[in-house]
């Protein structure tokens, strides 16, 4: 008689956007050198679908589900994603990125179902907080922060290199108020640690008093490679009053890197996640609290970019300027 498969642990990291989730996840799997296969899913709020492409260079395997469609209460995408990483990758751990305006509960839901109970075993939920935004309502007062909040086994204050000593002690104290039955931990050198990951799951499904809002998924959005006889292609998205849109370059288009650099340095959006081509190489570009940061990736087959805002912005401006930027372009 063959032996039962061990249950594949699965671990949720979430947190408000922006906070550096995709990052600590990337850190940390470029350290792990254990003999266990991992997998990671991923969610983004956009269409175009950036995060898989800054992750897949670690080697893992990655699923995309793009749209912001995780955290629906339908969340059919997602379990087509995560049946399909189990039977092909057979991984012994998954890590779960939501997206950063998703709420858990119904991801939770999910996985805690009778669908997964002999396949599953799910452990402790990481929600990574910026310690600098505990007094700006924009976060606080949101209910996907809160239903992040509460959904948490372990409270990990991120970017502490960014904090002042006050900030992470306030943030200590906020967290152990907020949710004393939670652990409160620190992100230090932007990266997990394997011990809070193989920490147990206690928070209850279904606890949370806050309603999981359904992100809008346009579901032939959900398919985002480039059809052949198009040289780029552009989606948008809006939920929870943020707007999203992003575009994907065929590999004729080769940007100028310091003109994009320029051009990304000036906008004044929430949020940009990038990967394209230049005539240097591939970078990927990350823009967040103003601060642009940079690092090289090995070349792909095209470009992609996606900006988040909190209000509607000229997206044909943007275009055109994108395109402003190219160094050369389809003829």
């Amino acid at each position: 008689m063959a032996k039962p498969r061990p249950k594949i642990v699965v671990n949720i990291v979430t947190g408000f956007l922006g906070v550096g989730k995709t990052s600590a996840i990337l850190q940390f799997l470029q350290h792990h050198r254990g003999q266990e296969k991992w997998a990671v899913l991923v969610n983004e709020f956009g269409e175009i679908g950036i995060d898989g492409a800054l992750l897949a260079p670690s080697g893992i395997a990655i699923k995309e589900v793009p749209g912001g469609c995780m955290c629906c209460a339908a969340g059919l995408p997602t379990r087509v994603a995560l049946n399909k990483l189990i039977r092909e990758a057979k991984p012994n751990r998954i890590l779960i990125e939501p997206t950063g305006l998703g709420h858990p509960a119904n991801i939770l839901k999910m996985l805690c179902s009778d669908d997964y109970a002999d396949v599953l075993e799910v452990r402790a939920t990481l929600t990574l907080i910026d310690p600098r935004v505990l007094n700006d309502v924009r976060y606080t007062g949101n209910d996907n922060f809160i239903g992040q909040i509460e959904a948490a086994d372990i409270l990990v204050a991120a970017k502490t290199d960014l904090c002042t000593p006050d900030q992470l002690s306030a943030f200590a104290d906020w967290a152990r108020a907020v949710r004393p039955d939670a652990a409160v931990e620190f992100l230090h050198d932007r990266t997990l640690q394997r011990e809070w990951l193989d920490q147990p799951r206690k928070v209850a499904v279904g606890t949370s008093t806050h309603a999981a809002p359904s992100l809008l998924l346009t579901p032939q959005f959900s398919n985002t490679s480039l059809p052949t006889d198009q040289p780029l292609l552009r989606r948008q998205n809006q939920a929870g009053g943020f707007f999203s849109c992003g575009w994907i370059f065929n590999d004729d288009y080769r940007f100028d890197f310091d003109k994009l650099f320029a051009l990304l340095n000036n906008l004044d959006v929430l949020r940009c996640k990038a990967v394209m081509n230049t005539g240097r190489g591939t970078f990927a570009f990350n823009l967040l609290d103003g601060a642009l940061s940079v690092s090289e990736l090995p070349q792909r087959s095209d470009s992609r970019i996606e900006f988040i805002a909190p209000d509607a912005i000229n997206w044909d401006l943007l275009e055109d300027w994108l395109l402003q930027a190219c160094s050369v372009r389809p003829q």
